[in-house]
């Protein structure tokens, strides 16, 4: 059987994904990069984000769509609240009759797959993602700073405002907020670094005491798995999503109800990662 992955560009968490599918033997078609090729010779043709521009009616093979992320998000669903944007609406219209030309969904998350459903009311199966650990450098991380490390960047749904409160509560503590930020200065605590985009994130995030997610929501996270990997324990709201469904797979209980429990654990359990342990053999064989 013949599966072609196609993706508009490699970026963000699917594009780790994507660089691992291809790193062990998978067929990654980047279109931007390398252009249209015969889809009609593959079985299956998987879309990995949203391509308009994609040759659906000379196309005749089954296509699948694999839900990564929450195109047109309104935060009339995930937070619960009115929101009167006729541009999300319209958008969000776009992307239904553009998914409907697709044969069946996968999710990278049941959490993304109950999402999926409640932005389209599209049914999809789960396919969790995961990454070439083999990948990732080698660093002693025995000695860890008095830091908090979030990795993000400054739209809503990942939670920045949450970190910036979050940090306010816990001034003994410096946060590390890795990842682009176009937000005010003015909200920035003293006490937190803005990093910016890091190449090589590993060697401040194996440093960290803690790595906390706090997203509006998460449908999978990579920053997860590569805290997990090196030992960095994680707290998420539970509300987060993904983060927190995987979490659970792995028996840590890390999440938590509000940003005053977190606050809270993290003065109480600033050592925790000295004798923080979990099923590692199912980690890396799972997510893998």
């Amino acid at each position: 059987m013949k599966v072609l992955h196609v993706v508009n560009k490699f970026r963000g968490g699917y594009g780790t994904i994507l660089k691992h599918l291809r790193s062990i033997g998978e067929e990654v078609l980047e279109r931007k990069t390398e252009g249209d090729v015969d889809y009609n010779k593959y079985d299956f043709v998987i879309l990995h984000s949203y391509l308009k521009d994609f040759p659906f009616k000379e196309v005749k093979t089954k296509k699948i769509f694999f839900a990564h992320g929450m195109g047109g998000v309104s935060k009339r669903y995930i937070l619960g609240k009115f929101e009167y944007n006729p541009i999300r609406w319209f958008k969000r219209s776009q992307i239904i009759r553009y998914f409907k030309q697709f044969d069946y969904y996968i999710s990278v998350t049941q959490s993304m797959s109950k999402m999926f459903k409640k932005l389209y009311g599209i049914d999809s199966i789960t396919i969790y993602g995961g990454i070439n650990f083999e990948l990732l450098p080698e660093i002693n991380n025995n000695k860890r700073e008095k830091v908090i490390a979030f990795i993000g960047k400054s739209d809503w749904f990942k939670g920045s405002d949450r970190f910036f409160k979050l940090m306010k509560l816990i001034p003994e503590f410096e946060g590390y907020f890795i990842g682009p930020y176009e937000g005010k200065v003015k909200d920035i605590p003293k006490n937190v670094k803005m990093l910016g985009f890091l190449e090589n994130p590993y060697e401040v995030l194996s440093k960290a005491k803690f790595l906390v997610v706090l997203s509006y929501f998460e449908p999978f996270s990579i920053a997860t798995l590569e805290a997990l990997y090196y030992n960095v324990p994680t707290l998420c709201l539970k509300s987060t999503g993904g983060t927190w469904e995987i979490l659970q797979m792995l028996g840590i209980p890390l999440g938590f109800n509000n940003l005053n429990e977190i606050a809270n654990f993290i003065r109480n359990h600033e050592n925790l990662y000295k004798e923080f342990h979990f099923d590692r053999k199912r980690f890396l064989e799972f997510f893998d």
